[in-house]
């Protein structure tokens, strides 16, 4: 099992501002100041067949241990 997955995107409703403004090629509503980001996928403590595509808000100043991110580099580091 993994964890959830933290990203970069601002929660809000698909069809907010941010996310209308976002486009349609690689779509990001990304706010520096959000009060949440979205959490997806599952993790080890998620019940078997609810667990992928989950997604909700999650503040950055809580600590979960089911929660964690990956670092991601668009070209490979040196």
């Amino acid at each position: 099992g993994g964890v959830h997955e933290w990203v970069l995107d601002a929660f809000h409703a698909y069809d907010s501002p941010c996310w209308r403004a976002a486009g349609v090629v690689e779509p990001a509503c990304i706010e520096r100041d959000a009060p949440e980001n979205i959490v997806r996928g599952g993790s080890f403590g998620s019940s078997a067949g609810g667990s992928a595509g989950v997604f909700r808000g999650h503040h950055g100043g809580l600590f979960s241990a089911r929660v964690g991110l990956r670092c991601v580099y668009r070209e490979a580091p040196p």
